[in-house]
């Protein structure tokens, strides 16, 4: 089951959430067992999906796959892969994008210090392909490097998000083709085969996303160049 978190501290989120709920048909479910703000309360579910809303923002929900799979009036479903509906917020225009989230370092934005969340490449790589097949006009797809929380999730997880601004946030029709990317991973085996793991680079990351389209191969977690410092001496690493 693919488990999707919306966040009402988003406004991008929760447009998201509303052409989520418009592109399939959804059953409604009540969870008594959790408060509304922690994903309780109504449920959403569709074939191979499954919607919760939650008051924080993303990067603060701690172990938030176990909020999935559970309703008063259903069958229990255990979350196989998780897709936060998130904004992205940057100096890069029209842009929609996927990535894994951890931090290699100090935990300045959510999650643990030197802890990464189990990264999904076989579904990223699936997301690059849906976000820019369903992009609209002007818009870019792209991947970027692994930053901030959550960092224990409880199953493989990926941010999928619209950018990168107050404008972009409220588009309609970017929030239709973030929502149709994160349907489109229903199904899809979160790990894959064949990954790989990026050292170097910026935040956004053309190189890697060369090996996702060009290649057969994955790319999971990516530490840009200013990480680097924080992976140690491998001549001085504990084993």
């Amino acid at each position: 089951m693919l488990a999707i978190a919306v966040s009402r501290a988003d406004s991008a989120s929760v447009h998201i959430g509303e052409q989520l709920r418009d592109a399939a048909t959804w059953t409604e479910h009540a969870d008594a067992s959790r408060a509304d703000a922690g994903g309780g309360g109504t449920v959403y579910r569709t074939e191979g999906a499954e919607l919760r809303e939650f008051e924080e923002l993303h990067l603060r929900l701690d172990g938030v796959a176990s909020a999935f799979g559970t309703v008063d009036d259903g069958p229990s479903r255990e979350p196989e892969l998780l897709a936060f509906a998130s904004k992205h917020a940057g100096d890069t225009g029209e842009l929609l994008t996927a990535h894994h989230t951890g931090n290699f370092g100090a935990a300045d934005h959510g999650g643990a210090d030197g802890e990464l969340a189990t990264a999904a490449p076989n579904a990223a790589a699936h997301a690059l392909g849906a976000l820019a097949e369903h992009a609209p006009d002007g818009y870019e797809a792209g991947l970027e490097c692994t930053h901030h929380g959550p960092t224990d999730v409880g199953c493989p997880s990926l941010f999928v998000e619209v950018g990168s601004d107050e404008a972009q946030w409220a588009d309609a029709d970017a929030a239709r083709a973030v929502a149709r990317a994160i349907l489109d991973l229903r199904g899809v085996d979160p790990t894959g085969e064949r990954a790989v793991v990026g050292f170097g680079g910026g935040h956004y990351v053309p190189r890697y996303e060369r090996i996702v389209r060009e290649t057969d191969w994955c790319v999971g977690h990516i530490a840009a160049d200013w990480c680097l410092s924080d992976l140690g001496d491998p001549a001085t690493a504990r084993s």
